[in-house]
């Protein structure tokens, strides 16, 4: 799952992804990997862990920071606060083939513990 590209890799068959989406793909550095285009799914629901200790924020602004992100079950996701970003674990999805949360989506998150 990806988001737009920089105009000059169009054309040349290469793919510039950030270290975590490397790790959700479970690919390495300069391996061959087979990307095809996909339509989104909405989710009914989804359920995040927080993988670090997070303070405690206002529902609307997490969910101004997951709309519209493309994660399958599974995924580790960055959520913007402020002038930083925590880190979280896609734990459930439903339906299990959505990969779109939406404003409608109903996003429960588990707090960090050690």
């Amino acid at each position: 799952m990806s988001e737009n590209g920089y105009k000059i890799d169009e054309e040349k068959g290469i793919v510039r992804i950030d270290p975590l989406t490397q790790n959700n793909l479970e690919c390495n550095i300069d391996e061959r990997i087979k990307i095809k285009k996909i339509e989104p799914v909405k989710m009914e629901s989804i359920h995040l862990k927080a993988l670090q200790p997070i303070p405690e924020a206002d529902d609307d602004f997490l969910m101004a920071g997951i709309i519209d992100k493309p994660v399958l079950n599974g995924d580790k996701t960055f959520l913007p606060y402020f002038n930083s970003f925590f880190k979280y674990q896609v734990m459930r999805v439903k339906p299990e083939s959505s990969n779109l949360v939406t404003e409608d989506t109903v996003v429960t998150i588990e707090t960090y513990e050690d």
